[in-house]
Parts: C-alpha cells; sequence; structure tokens
C-alpha cells in the first residue's frame, strides 16, 4: 500500500506470485522529494542477469510466455487521517 496524504489518495497492490521482488524509483534530486515514483513488480531480483543463479529470472525460450496480473486500487485518504504538515 501506498499512501499520499498530500494528494489525498492511497494506492493498494496486488499482483501475482510470480512477482516475488519489486523496485521503487524515486528521482531525489538535490535533496527534494520527487513530484512523481515508479513501482516496478519484478519476477526476479534487480540487477539478476549479473546474479550466479540469475536472481530467479526466468529464462525463456522462443515462443515461450510468461505471465501475471497487477491489479492497482486508488481510493481516497480520509481528511481525519491526512496530516497537512506530512513531509
Amino acid at each position: 500500500r501506498i499512501i499520499s496524504p498530500e494528494d489525498g489518495i492511497e494506492v493498494e497492490l496486488r499482483f501475482a506470485s510470480i512477482f516475488s521482488h519489486a523496485f521503487l524509483y524515486l528521482p531525489w534530486a538535490d535533496g527534494q522529494m520527487p513530484d512523481f515514483s515508479c513501482f516496478e513488480p519484478m519476477s526476479h531480483k534487480a540487477n539478476g542477469h549479473h546474479l550466479p543463479n540469475l536472481g530467479g529470472l526466468h529464462v525463456l525460450q522462443p515462443t515461450q510466455t510468461l505471465s501475471g496480473t497487477i491489479e492497482l486500487c486508488v481510493k481516497p485518504v480520509p481528511i481525519s487521517s491526512r496530516n497537512e504538515n506530512f513531509q
């Protein structure tokens, strides 16, 4: 779950078990909180290509596929739960 009180929303994430890892990209610059982020569910560890066991990376042969589902549910954060001084 990702909560953004300053925007008044929360995002609940649900994803298939194939996505056993995730990467969160936050492009901080000059100590400033970014105004966006990128959440990436992954089936393997970051940089798995360079790990001895490939970090769980599934190597597919031509015509093979790998699939999974990702569900994002955006909800408003109740006003009573918001902290106007959230940094």
